[in-house]
């Protein structure tokens, strides 16, 4: 597949992985990993986000991947909109 693909995540390893598995199959040149981090108090989503985001080293086919991964959470919603919006403007 000769377009890019951008993947959302943030901490559903389980759903993640169904999704990058479909991803796999299609190959594409570039992926974009828009990920946001544990929300502040809540320490039982650092372990969750982890796994999720150690799903994208599964990338085994030639691909450049672009991870954006903030530093503090971002807005629900517009956060996550900059960010592909950003993958758009490539």
């Amino acid at each position: 597949m000769q377009s890019a693909v951008a993947l959302i995540i943030f901490k559903r390893a389980r759903n993640t992985q169904k999704v990058f598995d479909a991803i796999r199959q299609a190959k594409p040149t570039q992926l974009f990993v828009i990920a946001d981090g544990p929300r502040p108090g809540r320490p039982d989503e650092i372990e969750s986000c982890a796994a999720t985001r150690q799903i994208i080293e599964q990338v085994d086919w030639a691909c450049e991947v672009v991870k954006i991964t903030p530093i503090p959470i971002w807005a629900a919603g517009s956060g996550s909109l900059a960010a592909l919006a950003g993958c758009l403007s490539r």
